[in-house]
C-alpha cells in the first residue's frame, strides 16, 4: 500500500509540474519581498552606502530631469553605512547642486547603474537620442 502512495503522489506531484503556473503563484512570485541591493562607495572621501531605487524613484528622476533626478536619488537612497540613517536631506539640494562634479558623481553613478541595471549619463555630452527618442 505504502508503494501505491508514493506512485500516486509522483503522479501528482508530475501533473503539477505540467500545468501552467495559476494568476495567483506568478503574483506571489514578482510581488514578494525583495533585499534591496546596497553598494558602499567613496563620495568625496567619505564612505557611503546607496540602496537600489524603486522602480518609482527611477520614473521620477527621469521625470525631473538629469540634474534634479540624480541629486533627488542621491537624497533619496545615499545612507550612512549600515544603518536606516539618510544621509541627505531635500535641505542640501542646493548644496550638493554646488559639489564639483568628478569622479566622486560617477562613483554614484556606477553604484546606481550596478544597483539598477539602468545607465545614468556621465556627461552633458549626452544625445537627446539618447534621453528619450526611440
Amino acid at each position: 500500500m505504502a508503494d501505491n502512495d508514493k506512485l500516486q503522489n509522483a503522479v501528482n506531484k508530475g501533473a503539477a509540474e505540467l500545468l501552467p503556473p495559476s494568476r495567483d503563484s506568478i503574483r506571489a512570485g514578482v510581488f514578494a519581498s525583495r533585499q534591496v541591493k546596497k553598494k558602499v562607495v567613496k563620495f568625496f572621501g567619505c564612505t557611503i552606502e546607496i540602496r537600489q531605487p524603486q522602480l518609482a524613484d527611477i520614473l521620477q528622476a527621469r521625470q525631473e530631469g538629469e540634474k534634479d533626478g540624480v541629486i533627488g536619488i542621491l537624497i533619496d537612497h545615499a545612507y550612512v553605512p549600515g544603518t536606516d540613517q539618510k544621509l541627505f536631506e531635500d535641505t542640501d539640494k542646493a548644496a550638493l547642486l554646488q559639489l564639483p562634479f568628478g569622479q566622486d558623481f560617477v562613483d554614484v553613478s556606477s553604484a546606481l547603474e550596478e544597483l539598477t541595471n539602468v545607465n545614468f549619463p556621465k556627461s552633458a555630452e549626452t544625445s537627446s537620442k539618447t534621453q528619450g527618442s526611440t
